[in-house]
């Protein structure tokens, strides 16, 4: 198993007169155990598991964030991940 976590910051403009506020982001990417949950034996996970949930989790906290700036943004990529998010959420929820 391994897994990554980013941390994305962004800094929002609120209502005009409202201010701004921050919104702090993370982005996992992880691969899943082998065998699956359902599929391993008994009793406690094994050594490596566990040494590798302890790495990941101080990974957030020593790691800086990285700022979100429109620069860094591509829009395009966004907006087609956002269109097949909503496009899962109508198939699943029902949505009109």
């Amino acid at each position: 198993m391994w897994t990554r976590i980013r941390a994305f910051l962004s800094t929002k403009s609120n209502e005009p007169g409202g201010g701004n506020y921050r919104m702090l982001h993370l982005l996992m990417d992880r691969k899943r155990q082998n065998p699956d949950r359902d599929h391993r034996f008994a009793g406690p996970p094994p050594v490596n598991i566990l040494e590798a949930y302890r790495t990941v989790v101080r990974a957030i906290f020593e790691r800086r964030e990285t700022a979100v700036t429109d620069a860094l943004i591509d829009r395009p990529a966004l907006d087609s991940h956002v269109k097949l998010i909503r496009a899962r959420r109508k198939k699943y929820l029902g949505e009109n």
